[in-house]
């Protein structure tokens, strides 16, 4: 995710308190991969042994962007999908799959941080070669 606060905010409305609903980003647009973007929403309530995703539709309000606060407000506008049934999960299961999920956000999340570490070690090879060329009236 984009950004620390998208990532508290999708960890805190995914699953919500026994008795309490939220409104969830589980999709997002994959170029940009941050909530500025397309978002898809799911209604999620909490029903003590079940999770049910109630609704599921696409976030339509772009006018608040540009606010400070926009991000706690994800979810407050959104065009529902017609005929999509509930999702129900046995709440056992759904917390199981949001440790495993857990698992594969930070191996991706270090795979990155690889890659970039990689990334800025083979720029500096490059400005080190161009450094010597330059100097050494090679190039």
């Amino acid at each position: 995710m984009a950004t620390e606060i998208e990532e508290k905010i999708v960890l805190k409305r995914i699953l919500p308190k026994p008795n309490e609903k939220s409104m969830c980003p589980i999709l997002m647009c994959d170029s940009d991969r941050d909530f500025a973007c397309s978002l898809i929403i799911a209604e999620i309530e909490n029903l003590g042994d079940k999770i049910v995703w109630n609704r599921i539709g696409r976030e339509i309000s772009r006018e608040y962007i540009l606010e400070k606060n926009f991000l706690e407000k994800i979810g407050e506008e959104v065009k529902w999908l017609d005929g999509v049934k509930p999702f129900i999960f046995d709440i056992k299961e759904y917390k199981e799959m949001l440790l495993e999920f857990e698992k594969y956000r930070i191996a991706w999340e270090n795979s990155c941080r690889i890659i970039s570490e990689i990334e800025d070690n083979k720029l500096m090879k490059y400005q080190i070669y161009y450094f010597l060329l330059k100097n050494l009236e090679i190039y």
